[in-house]
């Protein structure tokens, strides 16, 4: 038995409202969520990462000892940095 295609229109329609009206409600409760989150939390950017004895290894196949570079904070050594603290 085939349905007449006003049917199938209403049967559209009728998801379309349940689908967006449901998207609607998932998401402000994952809103609520999220600021529930964030007051807990804080906005958990954190500070800049420390990179000065940053690890590199070279090759992860190799069986040597990673190499610890000195002096990776981006000021090119000890001279003073042009670069804009927060």
């Amino acid at each position: 038995m085939m349905f007449p295609w006003y049917v199938w229109l209403g049967l559209g329609l009728v998801l379309f409202v349940f689908a967006t009206f449901t998207t609607f409600i998932w998401w402000r409760i994952g809103d609520q969520w999220a600021d529930a989150e964030y007051k807990k939390f804080g906005h958990g950017g954190g500070g800049p990462v420390d990179i000065s004895k940053a690890t590199v290894i070279a090759d992860l196949d190799s069986q040597s000892e990673p190499v610890v570079i000195e002096g990776m904070d981006g000021g090119g050594g000890d001279e003073p940095s042009d670069e804009k603290t927060g």
